[in-house]
């Protein structure tokens, strides 16, 4: 079992943690530095994924408007005739 290359600034990453949360003690860098890469490098790979089969239309869809209508220009609808409202004076 070989094991997986990790870049360094992942290392240098993962150390940082390590000497933080054991309360930025001086002198064990290199200590952290081989716990973060021994820890990275036990990961689990993922695995990959497969693509998605494509999914096919079901009846039960509207079925998409043609080109020729899309492009069609639409008829407005005739316009409501306007009343006008005539005060009533008191002669």
């Amino acid at each position: 079992m070989s094991s997986i290359q990790v870049p360094q600034d992942q290392i240098a990453e993962a150390a940082f943690y390590l000497w933080l949360e054991e309360g930025q003690p001086d002198g064990k860098a290199e200590e952290h530095w081989q716990r973060a890469k021994t820890a990275l490098e036990a990961r689990p790979t993922p695995k990959p994924r497969k693509p998605r089969a494509k999914t096919t239309t079901t009846k039960t869809t509207k079925p998409r408007a043609s080109a020729k209508a899309a492009t069609k220009p639409r008829a407005k609808a005739p316009a409501k005739p306007r009343t006008r409202s005539v005060k009533k004076t008191d002669s």
